[in-house]
């Protein structure tokens, strides 16, 4: 795995904050959907949607930060080792 994909594939968010994002991200891609004229709600809960399911907040990322625990990142990374085997 390159030091690209090791990056974008790093978990830095709680399970609490995945939860929650793909629960509020699902909601406001339906509802974005649903109205014709809300787009730009749409792509913001596909956004949450995809920081909720991997797991990696580009944002947090992009400055150094990180909400998961060592015991979350690493159970994560194992979990990533085993499915790409």
């Amino acid at each position: 795995m390159n030091s690209m994909q090791q990056r974008t594939a790093e978990v830095n968010v709680t399970m609490a904050e995945r939860v929650l994002s793909v629960f509020t991200g699902s909601a406001l891609l339906f509802y974005g959907l649903r109205n014709r004229g809300l787009q730009g709600i749409a792509v913001l809960g596909s956004r949450l949607f995809a920081r909720g399911v991997t797991g990696h907040c580009r944002m947090y990322g992009r400055f150094g930060v990180s909400t998961a625990s060592e015991e979350e990142r690493l159970s994560a990374t194992h979990a990533l080792f085993v499915e790409r085997h």
